[in-house]
Order: structure tokens, then sequence, then C-alpha cells
């Protein structure tokens, strides 16, 4: 299942659907492979640079650090490894977390001028996601970009 959020013409990056950056927000699951596998075809038909972002969240992140930051590279390096294979231009960053993921996907998207976001949702339902929130719903919500959801 794939969901998507247009942006509003007066915030849309997007000029004519014409995508040139497109970031993808990656975590290691399943989905999250799954939204670079559906990002890799549209940066390959707009000629747009893939940028791979992974976020470590803080508490891990200060505790763990070397941990954290190897195997945050290893996804990143899976993911732009895929794109790179059919051609196209990725490049990667992991950021930690001070507070907000959804925070620091959002303003690396507005730094990056990126035109789209592709993520993984994690599939939460119900009671999880009304207790522990969700990522995907909440870039969803403040990105000033569109934003394709991938399941």
């Amino acid at each position: 299942m794939v969901t998507t959020r247009e942006s509003s013409p007066k915030t849309d990056r997007v000029n004519g659907g014409d995508f040139k950056r497109i970031l993808v927000a990656v975590d290691g699951s399943e989905n999250s492979t799954r939204a670079t596998a559906a990002a890799v075809p549209i940066a390959e038909k707009y000629g747009a640079e893939i940028l791979v972002l992974n976020v470590i969240l803080g508490r891990a992140y200060d505790q763990f650090k070397t941990v954290a930051e190897k195997k945050a590279r290893e996804i990143v390096d899976r993911e732009v490894e895929l794109a790179r294979s059919r051609g196209v231009k990725a490049r990667w960053e992991v950021l930690p977390s001070a507070e907000s993921i959804v925070g620091q996907i959002v303003d690396y998207a507005d730094r990056e001028k990126a035109d789209l976001i592709v993520m993984g949702s994690r599939g939460l339902g119900g009671f999880k996601r009304m207790v522990i929130g969700s990522v995907s719903s909440g870039v969803v919500t403040h990105a000033r970009c569109p934003v394709l959801v991938v399941r």
C-alpha cells in the first residue's frame, strides 16, 4: 500500500512534477528498503539524485555512539548501493536526533531542497500508533514537499 500527500501549490517545490532531489528516509526496516526500491525508478525517470538519510534516536546515539553509527552506516550503504547499481546518483547522511526524528527529516528535506520524501511505514496500527506515534505520519503532516509512504 502506498500513501501520498500532495503539498499545496504555495509550498510545493516541484515544478511540473519534475523531481531533482529525492530524500529517502531509512531505518533498516523492510518497509524502508521498499521505500528505496520505490524511489529508484522515480529517480531514474526524472534524472534525480537520491539522498539517503538515517536518523539515530538521541538516547541510542549518546549511549552507544560507535555501535549506532556502524549500524546506521550499514543501513545507508545498502540503500545507496541499490540506487547506484541502477545508475542513480546517490549520497547519504546519518544524523543524531536530539528530540525529534520527524523534525530532523523535515529540516533535512528543507535544507537539501528535496522535491519528494520517500519513506517506509512501520505499519503500526490502532493503539500502538496512538501511544508511540508515527514518524511517517509526522513527516506527512509537517513536510513542505510531497511525501510518499511505502508499506
